[in-house]
């Protein structure tokens, strides 16, 4: 974690992870997992995995979306282009 972000009660393991999280109560696990860049305010959410973003509050997101491969699964999403699990014909939400 960036050591001037803003936000509180944040857990960070991994390089660069929740670099550049300002929100509160997040969990980042993973190199680069994080808040995507100029996204503000995630709060109660949680990135799982290698380059992994959440973008919105109160959401997990396990897996990268990646120009090289693209696995996400998404619970509460709000944000669209991520995959929801198991999705048939991987429909985006």
């Amino acid at each position: 974690m960036n050591a001037s972000n803003l936000g509180n009660e944040n857990t960070a393991i991994g390089h660069y992870s929740g670099y550049s999280c300002d929100g509160n109560r997040n969990v980042f696990l993973g190199n680069n997992a994080d808040v995507p860049a100029n996204i503000y305010g995630i709060n109660n959410s949680v990135a799982i995995g290698y380059r992994s973003k959440v973008s919105a509050s109160n959401n997990i997101i396990i897996g990268s979306d990646s120009s090289t491969f693209r696995s996400s699964v998404g619970i509460g999403l709000r944000s669209t282009g991520q995959y929801i699990a198991n999705s048939k014909f991987g429909n985006r939400c």
